[in-house]
């Protein structure tokens, strides 16, 4: 991603993302047990394409970008 410039979303998924609410809740849900996790904290005016607020699947409304993320 550094030497893109971009995060690109995996097999044109979207990025899921999470509010500041959301982030625990989230996190142990998809990633459990993992201890190499990075948060980004990201601008949604700066994401370069709209963050979108939908349901992943879990009942819960939450952000996703559908597009690069820049690293700018």
């Amino acid at each position: 991603a550094q030497a893109a410039g971009r995060l690109e979303p995996p097999g044109g998924e979207p990025l899921r993302l999470a509010s500041a609410g959301q982030l625990v809740r989230r996190a142990n849900l998809k990633h459990r047990g993992q201890r190499d996790l990075v948060v980004l904290v990201i601008d949604p005016r700066r994401a370069g394409t709209p963050v979108r607020w939908e349901d992943p699947g879990d009942g819960q409304r939450a952000p996703q970008l559908h597009g690069a993320l820049p690293l700018e």
